[in-house]
């Protein structure tokens, strides 16, 4: 339903029907995290994949401002998943 990439290394996708719920969101960060989340309705996932892409955008924007900290990354993309979980 929706494929989009971040120039800065990251993609946000929507997909109708699947097994686990009838609609999910895919994000990822290449190379750093993958991130899957579930709804029960296609304006429930279009508004959360809307918060989401800002959010993925600041936060592809703040990884590659780390310059190889493996633990401050870590930490940035573990509450990108608590704040979407």
């Amino acid at each position: 339903m929706l494929d989009e990439q971040h120039p800065g290394g990251a993609r946000i996708t929507i997909e109708r029907g699947g097994h686990t719920a009838p609609f999910s969101i895919t994000c990822g960060v290449y190379g750093w995290m993958v991130h899957t989340r579930f709804f029960t309705t296609e304006a429930e996932a279009r508004d959360e994949c809307a918060a989401m892409k800002t959010a993925l955008s600041d936060l592809v924007v703040t990884l590659n401002g780390t310059e190889g900290d493996i633990e401050a990354a870590g930490a940035m993309c573990a509450r990108f998943v608590e704040r979407f979980p």
